[in-house]
């Protein structure tokens, strides 16, 4: 062992690490990844701004969502016919 996990090991009697404080990280919980899927399911075409709005979930968070449910941006573009 290292002096530094030795020396936790004898303060606290274990080496694993103590909480700390501040904000807790949010995950992505079961709860918004279900809400996600659904928004999309619903709306496929729907802005991400727009879903995070509603969702009220940050984009970067939505986008982290979005990516382990293996759901892409959609973005709508009008072709001209041939």
């Amino acid at each position: 062992m290292s002096g530094r996990t030795s020396k936790k090991f004898d303060e606290t009697g274990s080496v694993e690490d103590t909480p700390r404080s501040g904000r807790p990280t949010s995950r992505n919980t079961e709860e918004n990844m279900e809400l996600v899927s659904q928004s999309f399911l619903l709306n496929p075409q729907a802005s991400q701004r727009r879903a995070a709005r509603e969702l009220d979930i940050s984009r970067s968070r939505l986008q982290r969502i979005m990516k382990d449910l293996h759901l892409k941006p959609y973005k709508s573009r009008l072709l001209q016919a041939l």
